[in-house]
């Protein structure tokens, strides 16, 4: 067996120094030899990790502009990872903006990303999008009344607080077409740019944009299934495959009592929740909670004298 930190003699074999922790699996540390086949499996303590999202504006100021206190940080949390007392997993954003970088710290950056995410993704914001409009749905035609809530799961994987095995593969894969992607994202920095006279004037509230925002989604949503589903009218089946991947909002929802109800009346139950508060509560309470978050985040430190460090007692 490949031992990968050695903790002492094997029970087993007798052999001095060749008996230590092989890998983890879950909660599952297996513990072998190097010259027997003598093994061992000890149960882990249940970890609660504490979860950070890094914006880009960290990254940059950490690894672009090398600035002190950001260095630092990046540091900290690089050791709280390796301590499975935090993880920060990485997003589709992580990697396409550092692909963006024309920098000689790009390569350095995505490590530390890779590093400090123990291989822990965000789930897809589409997918997010999608479980968070289902569930309001389903409040939706029940008519509940109590409070919606966010679940955790719906954006980080349960596996999240698992121990983390030694050894992790990197299967790096091609990134998506960079410089189009830097095209696009200078273009739409100019069109926001050539709104501002006009949003400088402007009257609305707040909560008028917002509501805006929800209808243009809905709206967005709705466009997306209808043009899909006049292409497979046509015959046109390359539009399962093809089509906008939000499409799938509404075929889910029009999924809910297709055995029983016609197309139209699930249409215009679709179209009713669009229009209704359940729609936007959730979006609504998703941004409240994001905004409590970040005015009560804990500052990081290192871990106290007798504090928990799980992963430094184990690993």
């Amino acid at each position: 067996m490949l031992v990968t930190r050695v903790v002492g003699s094997c029970p087993g074999c007798q052999a001095v120094a060749s008996f230590g922790n092989i890998s983890i699996s879950g909660h599952t540390l297996l513990r072998g030899c190097s010259h027997c086949t003598y093994s061992q499996r000890l149960l882990l303590p249940a970890l609660s990790k504490e979860v950070l999202y890094l914006d880009q504006s960290f990254l940059s100021h950490a690894f672009r502009g090398e600035l002190p206190d950001f260095v630092e940080v990046a540091k900290l949390i690089s050791e709280l990872a390796h301590a499975q007392l935090l993880v920060s997993p990485h997003s589709s954003i992580h990697e396409t903006e550092t692909h963006q970088w024309r920098h000689p710290q790009g390569q350095r950056l995505w490590d530390f990303i890779k590093q400090t995410s123990r291989g822990h993704q965000f789930e897809p914001d589409y997918d997010v999008r999608r479980v968070q409009i289902s569930r309001g749905f389903d409040r939706f035609l029940s008519a509940t009344t109590t409070p919606f809530s966010v679940a955790s799961e719906d954006a980080i994987p349960s596996e999240i607080n698992n121990w983390d095995d030694y050894h992790w593969i990197d299967v790096p894969h091609m990134p998506d077409n960079v410089e189009l992607t830097r095209a696009l994202k200078a273009r739409s920095i100019e069109e926001l740019v050539g709104i501002f006279p006009t949003w400088r004037t402007d009257t609305t509230t707040f909560e008028d944009d917002r509501r805006s925002e929800l209808q243009a989604a809905a709206r967005g949503y709705l466009q997306h299934y209808v043009k899909m589903t006049k292409r497979l009218a046509h015959g046109d089946f390359m539009a399962i495959l093809d089509s906008p991947v939000d499409t799938v909002v509404v075929e889910g929802l029009m999924a809910y009592g297709a055995d029983t109800l016609p197309t139209d009346q699930r249409l215009a139950r679709v179209l009713a929740y669009f229009t209704s508060p359940y729609f936007t509560r959730g979006e609504q309470l998703a941004w409240h909670l994001c905004s409590q978050g970040s005015r009560k985040a804990r500052p990081l430190r290192r871990p106290r004298k007798g504090e928990s460090t799980a992963g430094r007692l184990f690993l």
